[in-house]
C-alpha cells in the first residue's frame, strides 16, 4: 500500500499526467457538447415530418442507394473515401477511370458507352453542381431504375468491393460498409415511439447517453494515455533510477503492479470526473426522478477501464522490453486499425475490438441484444492486460538478476 501511495504520488508528478487529463477533457467535450436542447428527451408525435433513419438489411435499398452515390461521384469523378479514418477525395486517372466504367457497366448493365454518357452530361450541364444536387440525383435514380441490373446480390457486393479497392480503401462501397452507409430507411411513428420508450424505460435516459459518452471517450483512451505509461517507465531509465530499482528488495510483481494500478486509479478517477461533468447536465435537463444516476458509471467501467488497461499493459510491457518508447507506436498501430475497423459497427456491433463504438443517442435494443458478446469482448481485454503485466513482471525480473540486458551493465543489473 505504502509503495501504491508512492508510485500515485510520482505519477502526480508526472507532467505527462496532466496533459493526458486535459486533453481527455477536451476531446470528450469538444464530441460530446454542444446545444445542450438535444439533451432533453421528447416524445415522438404522429403526423411529424420525420422520425430519423434506420438501418436495413434490405438488398434492394442498399442496392438503390449505393448505385446512385456511386453514379453521382463518376459523374463528376471525385469520390469521397476514410482510409484509417480520415477524409480523403480521389479523382481517378485515364486508366483507373476507364476500369471504373467497367465495374459499373457490369453493376448496371448499361454499356461503356452509356456510362461515359453520363460524365460527359455531368461536364456539358451544371446538374451536377451543387444548387441542383437534389435534381442531378433524381435523375441519377432515374438510370439506375430503367437499368437492367439483373446481377445477384453477392455478385452485385463483389464488384462494389472491387471498386473499394479501386478507390484505395476506405469507401462506403466495401462489403463492410456498403449496408452501414446505404442501407438507410425513414423511420415510421412506430419505430420512433419504440425506440423513445427503450430509452426511456429501459435506458433511464442516462443510459443511452452514457453509451455515447463512452463511444467518444474510448477515442481518446484507446490512445492517449500510452504516452504517460511510457514517459513514466522511460524516465527511470533517463534519471539512471533504474539502477536503484533493480537492486531494492521489493520484489518485481509489487514494483510493476503497483506503479500499473497507480497510473489506473488516477486515470480512472479522471475519466470519472468528467463522466460525473456531463452525469449531473443531463440529470439536471431530464430530472432525476426519470433518469438512472449511476448509468454513466457502469458504462465507463464496463466500457472504459479494460481499454485503460490494455493500453497501461502495452505500454508497461513495451517500454520494460525494449527500454524505449516503442510503445507509442504499437498503441498508435493498433489504434488506427482498431478506429479503420469499427466504421462498420459505428451504432452497435461491437465484435472484438479494443474500442466499443455506439456513436448514435439510443438503439437501446441493440445493445441489449449484444450485452453478452460487449460482457465477452471486454473479458478478453481484461484478460490479455494481465497476461501482458505478467510477461512484464518475468521480464523486469530477470533484468533484475542479469538474466537479460536492460540498457547498463549486467554489474550493474545483478542484485
Amino acid at each position: 500500500m505504502r509503495l501504491l501511495t508512492l508510485e500515485m504520488r510520482r505519477c502526480l508528478k508526472n507532467p505527462f499526467f496532466w496533459i493526458v487529463s486535459i486533453m481527455l477533457f477536451i476531446f470528450i467535450n469538444s464530441q460530446f457538447s454542444g446545444d445542450t436542447s438535444g439533451w432533453v428527451i421528447k416524445k415522438p408525435a404522429p403526423g411529424q415530418e420525420s422520425y430519423g433513419t434506420s438501418i436495413t438489411e434490405d438488398m434492394s435499398v442498399i442496392r438503390q442507394q449505393s448505385l446512385v452515390n456511386l453514379l453521382v461521384e463518376y459523374s463528376n469523378n471525385r469520390y469521397t473515401t476514410y482510409p484509417y479514418g480520415f477524409y480523403r477525395n480521389i479523382e481517378l486517372n485515364t486508366e483507373k477511370n476507364e476500369a471504373m466504367e467497367k465495374l459499373l457497366s457490369a453493376l448496371t448493365g448499361m454499356s461503356i458507352e452509356n456510362i461515359k454518357s453520363i460524365q460527359s452530361f455531368s461536364e456539358s450541364s451544371h446538374s451536377a453542381m451543387e444548387g441542383d444536387k437534389v435534381l442531378f440525383t433524381e435523375e441519377m435514380n432515374e438510370i439506375v431504375n430503367s437499368s437492367k441490373n439483373n446481377i445477384v446480390d453477392n455478385d452485385y457486393l463483389n464488384l462494389m468491393d472491387k471498386i473499394d479497392q479501386l478507390l484505395g480503401g476506405g469507401s462506403p462501397y466495401s462489403k463492410k460498409l456498403i449496408a452501414s452507409r446505404f442501407g438507410r430507411t425513414p423511420k415510421s411513428y412506430e419505430e420512433a415511439l419504440q425506440g423513445y420508450n427503450d430509452m426511456i424505460y429501459k435506458d433511464k435516459i442516462t443510459g443511452a447517453f452514457a453509451r455515447l459518452f463512452c463511444d467518444y471517450a474510448g477515442i481518446a483512451v484507446g490512445f492517449l494515455p500510452i504516452f504517460l505509461v511510457v514517459s513514466f517507465w522511460y524516465q527511470d531509465r533517463k534519471t539512471n533510477i533504474s539502477h536503484t530499482l533493480y537492486s531494492k528488495e521489493v520484489s518485481s510483481s509489487k514494483l510493476i503492479l503497483s506503479r500499473f494500478f497507480a497510473m489506473l486509479i488516477l486515470i480512472t478517477s479522471i475519466i470519472i470526473l468528467i463522466a460525473t461533468f456531463y452525469n449531473i447536465k443531463i440529470i439536471k435537463i431530464n430530472g432525476i426522478e426519470n433518469t438512472d444516476p449511476f448509468a454513466f458509471y457502469k458504462y465507463s467501467f464496463l466500457w472504459l477501464i479494460p481499454t485503460l488497461m490494455v493500453v497501461l499493459s502495452v505500454g508497461t510491457f513495451t517500454t520494460i522490453l525494449t527500454n524505449s518508447p516503442v510503445g507509442i507506436i504499437v498503441m498508435l498501430g493498433w489504434w488506427f486499425i482498431t478506429m479503420f475497423g469499427s466504421e462498420a459497427n459505428m451504432q452497435g456491433g461491437y465484435g472484438f475490438q479494443l474500442i466499443l463504438r455506439h456513436n448514435i443517442l439510443g438503439n437501446t435494443q441493440v445493445y441489449l441484444n449484444n450485452i453478452n458478446q460487449v460482457l465477452l469482448n471486454r473479458g478478453i481485454y481484461i484478460a490479455i492486460s494481465a497476461i501482458l503485466v505478467l510477461i512484464s513482471i518475468k521480464i523486469y525480473n530477470k533484468k533484475r538478476k542479469g538474466e537479460i540486458y536492460s540498457g547498463s551493465s549486467k554489474k550493474n543489473n545483478k542484485q
